[in-house]
């Protein structure tokens, strides 16, 4: 911030207030995406001894909450919290509620015609949810990457079985 006025005697007066430096950056709440990947997230962007900024602060919460989403947490509320320090420092903490990781419960397919649901269940990555599967359960983690794999995966299904202009319409989450 930079606020000029006018002193007697024609001199002028320019006043400068410097962003605060940041001193300490923390995260609170992560459980299930640890804080090496949270910093790797937000690279150098924000980081102790670098020049606070609220613009930086908002771009990196919303890629920390993309994160979350491709990882399954599509409700993460993810909080920026500042702690105004002596010599104009200040502490960032991030503070997280992953909230519960979105399970997929029914994979339904819409349109196709030459194979059945099953065989097409086959080719993709995601899974539904079962009682029964003491291993493998983050096949069935919803994330928004995996989806893009799996309409992948059954692009390829098609045109290596012949269907040259088949394409993945939608995925949409319910």
């Amino acid at each position: 911030n930079v606020k000029i006025s006018s002193v007697k005697g024609g001199n002028v007066e320019i006043s400068v207030k410097e962003n605060p430096a940041i001193e300490k950056l923390r995260f609170e709440g992560n459980e299930n995406l640890k804080e090496e990947m949270l910093k790797n997230i937000i690279d150098d962007r924000l980081a102790e001894g670098k020049m606070f900024n609220r613009a930086t602060i908002q771009d990196v919460v919303s890629d920390l909450q993309m994160a979350y989403k491709y990882n399954g947490y599509p409700a993460a509320k993810i909080e920026p919290k500042f702690i105004s320090r002596h010599g104009n420092k200040v502490d960032v903490v991030i503070e997280i509620q992953e909230g519960e990781q979105a399970l997929v419960s029914k994979i339904i397919f819409c349109g196709n015609k030459a194979y059945d649901k099953d065989t097409l269940k086959e080719k993709i990555e995601t899974k539904e949810k079962a009682t029964w599967r003491l291993f493998g359960k983050e096949a069935s983690i919803f994330g928004f990457e995996k989806t893009r794999i799996d309409a992948d995966a059954l692009n390829r299904f098609y045109k290596d079985e012949g269907y040259y202009d088949f394409k993945t319409e939608k995925i949409i989450p319910e």
